[in-house]
């Protein structure tokens, strides 16, 4: 399955009103732009829309990403279950911990008998390497959502199943 670019940037704007609820809008800038320039107009949108509203901007998003527009129902194996997760944990340099669930774990990757996944299977392995190691890769490895790097992993990875929102 090959991913193919989107079109478009995709801009978020979350207001929240005097008793914190928040609500978010989405809009949407030419994929040509630069990232600065997709920036400059998202703040001049919630510029404007700030005047227009009662309530605050309290957070914005500004992304571009991929999708596999060629995805047809049935393309996924028949053992694939989202509900079907592997959990992994991270410890942050500041301490914080990250928690990243795998959809639809391989059951090869998982201990019989257990459902604790296999920490000594290479493939395991490389993804901890992945997340923690700036060597490994594109050079650069996740951080929190606060910008701390990740040092290494927290606990046992394991197995959970975990009932998604459709069906």
């Amino acid at each position: 399955m090959a991913l193919t670019a989107d079109l478009v940037w995709v801009g978020s704007i979350t207001f929240v009103d005097r008793d914190l609820n928040p609500s978010t809008v989405t809009l949407y800038a030419p994929a040509a732009l630069t990232y600065a320039q997709a920036q400059t107009m998202l703040d001049e949108v919630r510029g404007a829309m700030e005047t227009l509203s009662d309530a605050v901007p309290s957070a914005w998003s500004l992304s571009k990403g991929a999708k596999d527009l060629a995805l047809v129902v049935g393309s996924a194996p028949e053992t694939s279950d989202v509900e079907r997760k592997g959990v992994f944990q991270w410890r942050a340099a500041n301490g914080a911990l990250l928690k990243l669930e795998v959809p639809s774990i391989k059951n090869t990757y998982v201990i019989d008998g257990s459902n604790v996944i296999d920490p000594a299977d290479a493939d395991v392995t490389a993804f901890k390497d992945l997340m923690v190691n700036t060597t490994v890769g594109a050079g650069n490895s996740p951080v929190t959502y606060l910008g701390s790097d990740l040092i290494g992993s927290y606990g046992t990875a394991y197995k959970r199943h975990r009932a998604s929102s459709k069906g």
